[in-house]
């Protein structure tokens, strides 16, 4: 009966020149692969990243984070989305009484409230002026928004442009600058806007934090890396997420690591980050059972 032989086994036979030979041949092979995957289309990159997330899928490291959907029977109880903002104070009141240390909307309410009620008397001239008065002096949805976006721990989204939109702001017009205070040395790669996309006044000096939702999706229209932090307007900003954290967490601080070479961590908090060298975050996923 023949017996089956490690590569261990095999080298032995071998003459030490012979030996040498095949490792230094395999160090030579590891090296070229090496090489190539580093130099490889960011199409290969992107692939093999995928496989490696089917491979082996995140796993969940808190339970303290939760995402509110909004879904149909949320849709069908309370109306069509939009809602008005009056509704979005609840929904924060909501989430704000059952603890929450830090509230994230992703959405950006750059409009006012379309019920508005002083603007009754524009649809409505036939209403005595006494009403009308009357309809003009009652709080406006997005005051009574803004007052609980002022009692609870909320960031809201900002969206950083490079180049002008309707909606988008330039340098002369910026919002409130960032609240979070970075330390260490900024990366050179880190993405730089020119314009940016804020929320209403009212609603963004309420806010307690600000960060930015931008996400720029792969030639295929996947999402793999997100932004840790940009330039927007010239002002270092934080991204939603991050934002999130350090609101969660108390601090005023963000530390970005990496000393005089590229950045390889961002820490904020009790909590560090891995990233990119030019300031991304790779994200991991993982199937969540709706």
């Amino acid at each position: 009966m023949t017996g089956s032989r490690s590569p261990s086994d095999a080298l032995s036979e071998l003459d030490p020149r012979a030996r040498l030979r095949v490792r230094a041949g395999g160090l030579i092979a590891a090296i070229v692969a090496a090489l190539a995957l580093a130099f490889a289309g960011g199409e290969i990159r992107r692939g093999l990243f995928d496989v490696y997330q089917d491979v082996t899928p995140a796993e969940a490291t808190s339970s303290r984070v939760h995402v509110v959907l909004i879904d149909s029977s949320s849709l069908a109880r309370i109306g069509g989305w939009p809602w008005s903002r009056f509704e979005m104070a609840n929904l924060t009141r909501a989430i704000a009484s059952r603890g929450a240390a830090a509230i994230g909307f992703d959405l950006l309410f750059t409009e006012p409230d379309r019920l508005t009620l002083s603007r009754f008397k524009d649809y409505y001239p036939e209403l005595p002026p006494g009403v009308a008065d009357a309809l003009s002096g009652l709080q406006s949805p997005d005051a009574r928004f803004a007052n609980e976006i002022g009692r609870s721990p909320v960031v809201l989204a900002r969206l950083g442009l490079t180049e002008s939109a309707g909606d988008a702001v330039a340098g002369g017009e910026a919002p409130l600058p960032p609240d979070a205070r970075f330390q260490g040395k900024v990366p050179a790669g880190l993405a730089d806007y020119r314009f940016v996309v804020a929320n209403l006044p009212i609603l963004e000096g309420s806010a307690l934090g600000r960060g930015l939702v931008n996400g720029p999706p792969d030639r295929d229209g996947v999402i793999r890396e997100v932004p840790l932090a940009a330039r927007v307007q010239g002002a270092l900003t934080p991204s939603l997420s991050l934002e999130l954290v350090r609101a969660a967490e108390g601090v005023d601080d963000i530390t970005l690591e990496g000393g005089p070479g590229p950045l390889t961590a961002v820490r904020v908090g009790a909590h560090r980050i891995p990233a990119e060298p030019d300031g991304r975050f790779r994200l991991r996923f993982r199937d969540v059972a709706l």
